[in-house]
């Protein structure tokens, strides 16, 4: 919950014009979570709350670049079907 947490904090202090830029490095990453259910290690899809809260927020576009060893599946699941986010994985396998 603090990851996920931090990840919508740091959101708002952007959009919000409180911090210029922020970086989130947290575990678990969440990048494996679907959607529907809970996956490599994560409750959460932080990157994926976030954007969502982005939006909330008044961002008409979001663009994910999940850098990993593994694909962010469920990150991916969760933006398929939408065009204002854009999911780049860079991955190893």
């Amino acid at each position: 919950l603090v990851a996920c947490g931090g990840v919508v904090e740091a959101t708002a202090a952007v959009l919000e014009g409180r911090l210029q830029r922020v970086a989130c490095l947290v575990r678990p990453p969440g990048h494996h979570v679907e959607p529907e259910k809970a996956m490599g290690f994560g409750l959460f899809s932080n990157v994926a709350v976030g954007a969502r809260h982005a939006q909330s927020l008044g961002a008409k576009r979001v663009l994910i670049v999940d850098f990993d060893v593994h694909h962010g599946n469920g990150t991916q699941k969760a933006f398929y079907d939408d065009d204002s986010v854009l999911f780049v994985s860079l991955h190893r396998h």
